[in-house]
């Protein structure tokens, strides 16, 4: 059996990809941390683990009330060496600094 890929999923949205997420990779959930430092410690403990990072494409999440979510910009991919893919759920990709 293969070892799973780490992702980092960046944001809580539909609970039904949540879990089929869960099963197919070892997932990081940053808006779990409690804030923004334990968000920089997981960023931490993970950086040489993450290759993948999900997320979603619009800033505004009323359903959610979500802890916000960063940009995914040059800083936040670089402290990710092993980063191979960002995938965007949804239209656009506000989230993601291009």
């Amino acid at each position: 059996m293969t070892e799973k890929t780490d992702l980092l999923i960046t944001n809580n949205w539909h609970p039904a990809m949540i879990e089929k997420l869960d099963q197919l990779y070892r997932t990081h959930k940053l808006w779990e941390t409690g804030g923004v430092n334990a968000q920089m410690q997981l960023l931490v403990k993970i950086a040489v683990l993450c290759e993948a990072i999900t997320t979603q494409g619009f800033i505004n999440d009323d359903f959610r009330k979500a802890i916000p979510f960063p940009i995914i910009n040059g800083d936040f991919m670089d402290a990710l060496p092993r980063l191979k893919i960002i995938a965007n759920f949804g239209v656009g990709y506000d989230t993601i600094d291009a």
